[in-house]
Protein backbone atom coordinates (compact mmCIF):
# COMPACT_ATOMS: atom_id res chain seq x y z
CA UNK A 1 0.00 0.00 0.00
CA UNK A 2 1.40 3.39 -0.97
CA UNK A 3 1.31 5.99 1.77
CA UNK A 4 0.80 9.67 1.12
CA UNK A 5 3.10 11.84 3.24
CA UNK A 6 1.36 14.10 5.68
CA UNK A 7 2.72 17.62 5.45
CA UNK A 8 2.99 20.38 8.02
CA UNK A 9 0.01 21.49 10.01
CA UNK A 10 0.20 25.23 10.68
CA UNK A 11 -1.71 26.97 13.43
CA UNK A 12 -3.63 29.98 12.18
CA UNK A 13 -1.91 32.19 14.75
CA UNK A 14 1.40 31.68 12.93
CA UNK A 15 2.86 29.74 15.84
CA UNK A 16 4.55 26.39 15.55
CA UNK A 17 4.52 23.92 12.72
CA UNK A 18 3.61 20.40 13.73
CA UNK A 19 5.29 17.49 12.03
CA UNK A 20 3.02 14.48 11.58
CA UNK A 21 4.78 11.28 10.57
CA UNK A 22 3.18 8.18 9.07
CA UNK A 23 5.29 5.04 9.48
CA UNK A 24 5.67 2.28 6.93
CA UNK A 25 3.77 -0.06 9.25
CA UNK A 26 0.68 2.06 8.60
CA UNK A 27 0.69 3.30 12.17
CA UNK A 28 -0.09 7.00 12.33
CA UNK A 29 2.05 8.69 14.99
CA UNK A 30 0.77 12.15 15.81
CA UNK A 31 2.55 14.54 18.13
CA UNK A 32 0.03 16.91 19.72
CA UNK A 33 1.34 20.43 20.09
CA UNK A 34 -0.28 23.33 21.85
CA UNK A 35 -0.27 26.87 20.45
CA UNK A 36 2.70 28.77 21.80
CA UNK A 37 2.19 31.24 24.61
CA UNK A 38 2.07 34.96 23.87
CA UNK A 39 4.41 37.07 25.91
CA UNK A 40 2.44 39.04 28.52
CA UNK A 41 2.45 42.82 28.92
CA UNK A 42 2.22 45.13 31.93
CA UNK A 43 0.62 48.55 32.28
CA UNK A 44 1.08 51.04 35.15
CA UNK A 45 -2.22 52.83 35.73
CA UNK A 46 -1.32 55.87 37.84
CA UNK A 47 0.63 58.97 36.88
CA UNK A 48 -0.45 61.05 39.90
CA UNK A 49 -0.99 59.72 43.46
CA UNK A 50 -0.70 60.80 47.08
CA UNK A 51 2.09 59.54 49.32
CA UNK A 52 1.54 56.02 50.68
CA UNK A 53 -1.18 55.31 48.12
CA UNK A 54 -0.83 52.40 45.72
CA UNK A 55 0.65 52.46 42.25
CA UNK A 56 -1.29 49.77 40.37
CA UNK A 57 0.04 47.38 37.73
CA UNK A 58 -2.21 45.31 35.44
CA UNK A 59 -1.12 42.39 33.25
CA UNK A 60 -2.25 40.59 30.13
CA UNK A 61 -1.63 36.89 29.65
CA UNK A 62 -1.83 34.01 32.09
CA UNK A 63 -0.52 34.35 35.64
CA UNK A 64 1.94 33.87 37.22
CA UNK A 65 4.31 36.48 35.75
CA UNK A 66 7.88 37.54 36.35
CA UNK A 67 8.20 41.33 36.36
CA UNK A 68 11.62 42.94 35.85
CA UNK A 69 11.46 46.62 36.81
CA UNK A 70 13.32 49.52 38.40
CA UNK A 71 11.79 51.96 40.88
CA UNK A 72 13.75 55.13 41.61
CA UNK A 73 16.99 53.46 40.57
CA UNK A 74 16.52 50.12 42.36
CA UNK A 75 16.07 47.18 40.02
CA UNK A 76 14.44 43.88 40.97
CA UNK A 77 12.58 40.92 39.50
CA UNK A 78 9.47 39.72 41.32
CA UNK A 79 6.96 36.94 40.80
CA UNK A 80 3.37 38.13 40.44
CA UNK A 81 0.76 35.48 41.21
CA UNK A 82 -2.32 37.28 39.86
CA UNK A 83 -3.36 39.75 37.20
CA UNK A 84 -2.51 42.82 39.27
CA UNK A 85 0.31 44.13 41.46
CA UNK A 86 0.71 47.21 43.66
CA UNK A 87 3.62 49.30 44.84
CA UNK A 88 3.48 51.93 47.62
CA UNK A 89 4.31 55.51 46.64
CA UNK A 90 6.56 56.44 49.57
CA UNK A 91 8.74 59.15 48.06
CA UNK A 92 7.35 62.62 47.39
CA UNK A 93 7.99 64.29 44.07
CA UNK A 94 8.76 62.56 40.80
CA UNK A 95 9.04 58.77 40.99
CA UNK A 96 10.56 56.98 38.01
CA UNK A 97 9.32 53.45 37.32
CA UNK A 98 10.91 51.57 34.41
CA UNK A 99 9.44 48.28 33.20
CA UNK A 100 12.31 46.30 31.67
CA UNK A 101 10.29 43.23 30.79
CA UNK A 102 7.62 40.77 31.83
CA UNK A 103 7.75 37.05 31.17
CA UNK A 104 5.27 34.24 31.47
CA UNK A 105 5.75 32.35 34.74
CA UNK A 106 4.47 29.11 33.22
CA UNK A 107 6.71 26.57 31.52
CA UNK A 108 5.26 27.30 28.08
CA UNK A 109 7.64 28.40 25.36
CA UNK A 110 7.04 31.85 23.88
CA UNK A 111 6.02 32.29 20.27
CA UNK A 112 9.00 32.05 17.91
CA UNK A 113 10.30 35.11 16.09
CA UNK A 114 10.07 33.24 12.78
CA UNK A 115 7.77 30.31 12.00
CA UNK A 116 10.41 28.76 9.72
CA UNK A 117 13.30 29.29 12.12
CA UNK A 118 14.53 28.94 15.69
CA UNK A 119 16.95 31.20 17.53
CA UNK A 120 19.99 29.39 18.92
CA UNK A 121 22.86 31.42 20.36
CA UNK A 122 21.81 34.62 18.64
CA UNK A 123 21.39 33.09 15.15
CA UNK A 124 18.10 32.05 13.53
CA UNK A 125 18.46 28.47 12.24
CA UNK A 126 16.01 27.16 9.66
CA UNK A 127 13.82 24.25 10.74
CA UNK A 128 14.15 22.61 7.31
CA UNK A 129 16.83 21.69 4.80
CA UNK A 130 16.91 23.43 1.43
CA UNK A 131 14.87 21.67 -1.25
CA UNK A 132 14.79 23.18 -4.75
CA UNK A 133 16.72 26.48 -4.89
CA UNK A 134 14.95 29.13 -2.84
CA UNK A 135 12.61 26.71 -1.06
CA UNK A 136 12.55 24.64 2.12
CA UNK A 137 11.84 20.91 2.37
CA UNK A 138 8.33 19.91 3.47
CA UNK A 139 9.29 18.56 6.91
CA UNK A 140 12.19 18.90 9.38
CA UNK A 141 13.20 15.26 8.79
CA UNK A 142 13.25 15.53 4.97
CA UNK A 143 16.65 15.59 3.27
CA UNK A 144 15.65 18.19 0.71
CA UNK A 145 18.10 18.32 -2.19
CA UNK A 146 21.90 18.03 -2.30
CA UNK A 147 24.20 20.71 -3.69
CA UNK A 148 27.79 20.83 -4.83
CA UNK A 149 29.59 23.63 -3.01
CA UNK A 150 28.78 27.14 -4.35
CA UNK A 151 26.43 25.69 -6.97
CA UNK A 152 22.79 26.55 -7.64
CA UNK A 153 21.99 23.12 -9.10
CA UNK A 154 20.08 20.83 -6.76
CA UNK A 155 20.41 17.04 -6.93
CA UNK A 156 17.97 14.41 -5.76
CA UNK A 157 18.83 13.13 -2.29
CA UNK A 158 18.06 9.50 -3.14
CA UNK A 159 17.13 7.23 -6.00
CA UNK A 160 18.06 8.13 -9.58
CA UNK A 161 20.41 11.09 -10.02
CA UNK A 162 18.17 13.99 -11.09
CA UNK A 163 19.06 17.70 -11.19
CA UNK A 164 16.84 20.75 -10.88
CA UNK A 165 17.94 22.15 -14.25
CA UNK A 166 18.22 18.90 -16.20
CA UNK A 167 22.03 19.07 -16.37
CA UNK A 168 24.44 16.16 -16.05
CA UNK A 169 26.62 15.58 -13.00
CA UNK A 170 29.82 17.64 -13.18
CA UNK A 171 32.61 15.73 -11.46
CA UNK A 172 35.02 18.53 -12.42
CA UNK A 173 33.10 21.22 -10.55
CA UNK A 174 35.66 23.44 -8.80
CA UNK A 175 33.31 25.69 -6.82
CA UNK A 176 33.70 28.46 -9.40
CA UNK A 177 37.16 29.08 -7.89
CA UNK A 178 35.50 30.95 -5.02
CA UNK A 179 36.76 31.10 -1.45
CA UNK A 180 33.30 31.73 0.05
CA UNK A 181 29.85 30.73 -1.15
CA UNK A 182 28.95 33.57 -3.53
CA UNK A 183 25.86 35.64 -2.83
CA UNK A 184 24.76 35.28 -6.46
CA UNK A 185 24.64 31.50 -5.91
CA UNK A 186 22.71 31.61 -2.65
CA UNK A 187 20.22 28.71 -2.74
CA UNK A 188 18.47 29.63 0.53
CA UNK A 189 14.99 31.23 0.53
CA UNK A 190 14.81 35.02 0.59
CA UNK A 191 16.36 36.44 3.75
CA UNK A 192 18.34 33.27 4.52
CA UNK A 193 21.99 32.40 3.81
CA UNK A 194 24.55 29.59 4.05
CA UNK A 195 25.98 29.36 7.60
CA UNK A 196 29.63 30.06 8.30
CA UNK A 197 31.93 27.45 9.77
CA UNK A 198 32.04 29.47 12.99
CA UNK A 199 28.24 29.38 13.25
CA UNK A 200 28.21 25.62 12.70
CA UNK A 201 30.90 25.26 15.36
CA UNK A 202 28.89 27.28 17.88
CA UNK A 203 25.88 25.06 17.27
CA UNK A 204 27.88 22.00 18.36
CA UNK A 205 27.62 22.96 22.03
CA UNK A 206 23.82 22.78 21.85
CA UNK A 207 23.35 19.06 21.29
CA UNK A 208 19.87 18.16 22.57
CA UNK A 209 19.61 14.45 21.82
CA UNK A 210 19.33 11.86 19.07
CA UNK A 211 16.09 10.69 17.48
CA UNK A 212 14.86 8.07 15.05
CA UNK A 213 11.63 9.15 13.36
CA UNK A 214 8.73 6.94 12.37
CA UNK A 215 10.27 6.71 8.92
CA UNK A 216 13.51 5.28 10.29
CA UNK A 217 15.47 8.51 9.82
CA UNK A 218 18.25 9.09 12.31
CA UNK A 219 19.04 12.64 13.24
CA UNK A 220 19.90 14.95 16.10
CA UNK A 221 18.22 17.80 17.94
CA UNK A 222 20.20 20.98 18.52
CA UNK A 223 19.26 23.84 20.82
CA UNK A 224 17.36 24.11 24.09
CA UNK A 225 14.03 22.78 25.33
CA UNK A 226 12.09 25.68 23.83
CA UNK A 227 14.35 26.55 20.93
CA UNK A 228 15.68 23.55 19.03
CA UNK A 229 15.90 22.15 15.52
CA UNK A 230 16.04 18.63 14.13
CA UNK A 231 18.79 17.91 11.58
CA UNK A 232 18.41 14.59 9.75
CA UNK A 233 21.30 12.29 8.96
CA UNK A 234 20.59 12.25 5.24
CA UNK A 235 24.16 11.60 4.00
CA UNK A 236 25.52 13.02 0.71
CA UNK A 237 26.44 12.12 -2.87
CA UNK A 238 29.92 11.00 -3.91
CA UNK A 239 32.00 13.32 -6.02
CA UNK A 240 33.07 10.89 -8.77
CA UNK A 241 29.74 10.34 -10.49
CA UNK A 242 27.16 11.53 -7.98
CA UNK A 243 25.38 8.18 -7.98
CA UNK A 244 26.69 6.85 -4.68
CA UNK A 245 24.52 8.01 -1.79
CA UNK A 246 25.64 7.05 1.70
CA UNK A 247 22.79 5.25 3.42
CA UNK A 248 21.63 4.85 7.01
CA UNK A 249 23.56 1.57 7.10
CA UNK A 250 26.87 3.36 6.72
CA UNK A 251 28.87 2.83 9.89
CA UNK A 252 30.48 6.25 10.15
CA UNK A 253 28.84 9.22 8.52
CA UNK A 254 25.41 10.31 9.59
CA UNK A 255 25.48 13.53 7.65
CA UNK A 256 27.51 16.37 6.21
CA UNK A 257 26.28 19.95 5.80
CA UNK A 258 27.92 22.73 3.85
CA UNK A 259 29.29 25.86 5.46
CA UNK A 260 29.97 28.99 3.43
CA UNK A 261 33.63 28.00 3.39
CA UNK A 262 36.97 29.68 3.79
CA UNK A 263 39.61 28.76 1.21
CA UNK A 264 38.25 25.23 1.03
CA UNK A 265 34.62 24.37 1.65
CA UNK A 266 34.09 23.20 5.19
CA UNK A 267 31.58 20.65 6.30
CA UNK A 268 30.02 19.41 9.45
CA UNK A 269 29.10 15.84 10.29
CA UNK A 270 28.27 13.56 13.15
CA UNK A 271 28.70 9.81 13.27
CA UNK A 272 26.34 7.12 14.52
CA UNK A 273 27.65 7.56 18.05
CA UNK A 274 26.73 11.23 18.10
CA UNK A 275 30.26 12.64 17.75
CA UNK A 276 30.35 15.95 15.92
CA UNK A 277 33.33 17.15 13.92
CA UNK A 278 34.30 19.98 11.56
CA UNK A 279 36.54 19.41 8.59
CA UNK A 280 36.97 20.15 4.89
CA UNK A 281 35.26 18.38 2.00
CA UNK A 282 35.61 18.13 -1.77
CA UNK A 283 33.66 20.85 -3.58
CA UNK A 284 32.34 18.48 -6.24
CA UNK A 285 30.44 16.31 -3.76
CA UNK A 286 26.80 17.19 -3.18
CA UNK A 287 25.66 17.81 0.40
CA UNK A 288 22.48 19.04 2.05
CA UNK A 289 22.22 22.65 3.25
CA UNK A 290 20.67 24.10 6.41
CA UNK A 291 20.26 27.89 6.20
CA UNK A 292 20.56 30.63 8.81
CA UNK A 293 19.73 34.31 9.09
CA UNK A 294 20.69 37.05 11.46
CA UNK A 295 18.44 37.83 14.38
CA UNK A 296 16.40 40.99 14.01
CA UNK A 297 17.62 43.88 16.11
CA UNK A 298 14.82 44.59 18.56
CA UNK A 299 14.66 48.15 19.88
CA UNK A 300 14.96 48.73 23.61
CA UNK A 301 11.69 47.63 25.15
CA UNK A 302 12.07 49.44 28.47
CA UNK A 303 8.99 51.54 29.19
CA UNK A 304 9.36 54.47 31.58
CA UNK A 305 6.54 55.82 33.74
CA UNK A 306 6.88 59.11 35.62
CA UNK A 307 4.60 59.20 38.66
CA UNK A 308 4.10 62.40 40.62
CA UNK A 309 3.66 61.71 44.33
CA UNK A 310 1.96 64.41 46.43
CA UNK A 311 2.16 64.79 50.21
CA UNK A 312 -0.12 62.62 52.31
CA UNK A 313 -3.73 63.64 52.44
CA UNK A 314 -4.41 65.95 55.38
CA UNK A 315 -0.84 67.31 55.52
CA UNK A 316 0.28 70.74 54.39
Amino acid sequence: MKLTPIKNLIYKNGAKKLLLICSFLCVLCVAVAQPCSTLPTVTVLESDVCQDENINFTFTGTAPFYLDYSFNGTRQTIRVAGMTHTRKATQEGENILIVHGVTDGSNACPCPEDEDGVEIDGIIWAKYNVDAPGTFAATPSAAGMFYQWNSTVGWSAGGPLVSTDGSEWNSDWDGNNAITWEEANNICPDGWRIPTQAELSRLLSYHAGQMITGQGITGHYWGTDCDKIFIPGCRFRYDENGKGVLTNNNQYYASAYWASGRGKPEFWYYNEGGEVLNDVFRVNSALPVRCVKNKKIIPQRDKTYTITVHPKKGTS
